[in-house]
């Protein structure tokens, strides 16, 4: 049980801390214009000050947000209900927690993938050094490949500057 506890403390800070902080910056973003407009409406008094424009554009905007909530609101809270109902009890967000029973298949995964980019690599250079490098990049040009070998230019060497595939 020791072992899980930096998971239980993560999971505990996700749940009660980061959580609601997120969902108040989501609620306060979304109306940001409103409460703006509030703001400058109690501070100030009056609104002629504000343009027309931005008065019309402001309105919308708050009539879009409280149909997206009101109105469509509980159609998506229905649909997420019946869904439920579908498939009871999969909670797949709190189970992605648990990566110990994916991690052996992921690292294969990477394992697999690192091996597939070095002796692409490899076979480039050793290609390019047999070739040379106006013949080696012509044949090269005709060899199906997975990955881009132009993006992997970048990890042809180590940030100290020692050749890695030698």
């Amino acid at each position: 049980a020791r072992q899980y506890k930096h998971q239980y403390v993560f999971f505990w800070l996700l749940l009660y801390v980061w959580t609601p902080l997120y969902f108040v910056g989501r609620i306060l973003s979304l109306l940001f214009p409103v409460l703006n407009l509030i703001v400058n409406i109690v501070q100030l008094g009056h609104v002629e000050h504000i343009n027309l424009l931005q008065l019309i554009l402001t309105f919308i905007y708050f009539a879009l947000v409280f149909i997206i909530v009101f109105v469509l609101g509980p159609q998506v809270f229905w649909f997420y209900f019946v869904t439920w109902h579908i498939s009871p009890g999969n909670n797949a967000w709190i189970s992605t927690y648990n990566l110990r029973s994916k991690e052996n298949k992921v690292m294969q995964d990477i394992q697999l993938l690192y091996a597939s980019v070095h002796q692409l690599l490899l076979a480039q250079k050793y290609l390019n050094q047999t070739f040379g490098d106006d013949i080696g990049g012509i044949i090269w040009s005709y060899v199906p490949v997975d990955i881009d070998t132009s993006l992997l230019k970048w990890y042809d060497t180590d940030p100290y500057g020692n050749d890695q595939f030698d």
